[in-house]
């Protein structure tokens, strides 16, 4: 993929704040794209279907009406004034997340979410 593919995308990356995501965001940065948002769990429930509506609305609205917990620490998003939904580039890293530790100790319950979806 060229650079030029992310100049004019903006890009939503649910669990960029997390390990892998943060390096994503950061060769995002690198390739050019021109508009990155990361949401938090303190702010949008991506289990939640209203938080994910509220998500989406935020994530298509301009740069002025969205947010600015949804940009990246130090990012300045570029202005995209011929923006339309096509141009929008969503990857999905969330998860829930507590290190090896974590899996280990409640088993079941991250077998039932990599099983079952939940």
């Amino acid at each position: 993929m060229t650079e030029n593919f992310w100049k004019n995308k903006r890009v939503l990356v649910t669990g960029g704040a997390g390990f892998l995501g943060s390096f994503l965001v950061e060769k995002l940065i690198q390739r050019g794209a021109a508009d990155i948002l990361v949401p938090h769990i303190e702010n949008y429930n991506l289990v939640d279907r209203e938080d994910i509506h509220r998500l989406l609305g935020d994530t298509l609205a301009s740069p002025e009406k969205r947010p600015d917990y949804l940009l990246p620490k130090a990012f300045k998003a570029a202005a995209l004034p011929n923006f339309k939904p096509s141009d929008l580039v969503i990857i999905h890293l969330a998860a829930r997340v507590g290190r090896i530790g974590i899996n280990r100790e409640h088993p079941a319950e991250f077998s039932m979410i990599f099983n079952d979806g939940g």
